[in-house]
């Protein structure tokens, strides 16, 4: 549902590849545009095509949908599919506000259904061993963490204006860096944070929404996490720090690189970091891949663990719980900047 850039790039490509493998049968792609809708079809040899998502839930031989719409739809869209008996795969964040994250959880629990956000940057070879020293207790007791994705405007990726409505960069970058976070962290309830302080909003007004925020995350142990997305930055950057008792470590994201440390910082730690990054560039050059849209590359994966979550044979790559957490502190920032009058204090 949505033949958009993410659709396009990522979904539809993966789809077809599974379906060559005999994984999974794609029978229809569906856009409120009917054009963009044929066109997909055409584009990956798809056998039906829809303008409408009524005519997809109404479908008897359609078990699954991947969702690939604007933010501000997934709600209804979830609700729709969830309550027509159909398993859901949703683009990120779940949806915009936690009482829709709450019906949404109903609805699939009434209807015998499941439901995965997609969270592809879980799948990078940095953030999966990052979580693999944690779990394995290397930095002790990771006391906070200190994140950003720091990007400009996204123009590069869409053209459509819904990306500045209301929440802005919040719904752009935050659900990446959150969820990051949160999985790192071992969240995998609501329940598991405490508390949202949040800042920032529309630093370069009269903008008319959010497109710079920063926020502190308080966890029910006690721990803590700070982050900021921005789209007012001159670059282009994903880290997260961890601090244990231990240690800590460096995730790199876009670069896929991680740096674990004890002691202290030498030289030699950054000289290890930038020549990971140098290997990541040079292999993917050398493979012919883009080495900068891994993000896109990892969709099979995510989806061949979808479909056996759903056959009853693996594990949902992000359980409904880790996807309500991350929109719980989204819609807390939100709120927060929301009703932020200028010049208080």
């Amino acid at each position: 549902m949505g033949c958009g850039k993410i659709a396009t790039r990522g979904h539809l490509p993966a789809l077809k590849k599974l379906e060559l493998e005999g994984l999974l049968e794609l029978v229809a792609v569906a856009d409120i545009s009917e054009r963009a809708a044929r066109r997909a079809a055409k584009a990956f040899n798809v056998p039906d095509y829809h303008a409408r998502p009524e005519d997809v839930a109404a479908r008897g031989d359609v078990d699954a949908v991947c969702i690939c719409t604007p933010t501000p739809t997934h709600a209804g869209l979830a609700l729709l599919f969830a309550r027509s008996g159909k398993h859901v795969l949703v683009e990120r964040p779940l949806c915009m506000t936690f009482e829709e994250a709450r019906e949404i959880e109903r609805a699939v629990r009434e209807a015998g259904v499941k439901i995965c956000v997609v969270q592809n940057y879980r799948y990078l070879r940095a953030p999966r061993a990052a979580r693999a020293l944690v779990r394995a207790g290397r930095l002790g007791r990771v006391l906070s963490m200190l994140g950003v994705l720091l990007r400009p405007f996204p123009v590069r990726w869409t053209r459509s204006l819904w990306l500045y409505e209301d929440g802005g960069v919040i719904y752009d970058n935050g659900p990446h860096l959150v969820d990051m976070v949160l999985w790192l962290k071992g969240i995998r309830e609501p329940e598991g944070v405490r508390a949202v302080h949040a800042t920032g909003g529309d630093l370069i007004g009269p903008a008319g929404f959010v497109n710079h925020a920063q926020a502190l995350i308080e966890f029910k142990d006690g721990t803590s996490a700070s982050v900021g997305f921005s789209w007012l930055v001159g670059m282009e950057e994903f880290l997260i720090h961890a601090y244990g008792t231990g240690g800590s470590l460096i995730i790199d994201v876009l670069n896929d690189v991680l740096v674990e440390e004890h002691g202290y910082l030498s030289p030699f730690d950054l000289f290890r970091r930038y020549r990971e990054a140098f290997k990541h560039l040079l292999s993917s050059l050398l493979t012919g891949r883009n080495p900068y849209d891994k993000p896109m590359q990892v969709y099979p994966a995510l989806i061949t663990d979808f479909v056996k979550a759903v056959e009853g044979s693996g594990r949902m790559p992000v359980s409904l719980g880790e996807a309500m957490a991350t929109v719980l502190v989204l819609d807390e920032v939100r709120r927060q900047l929301a009703g932020r009058r200028a010049g208080e204090v």
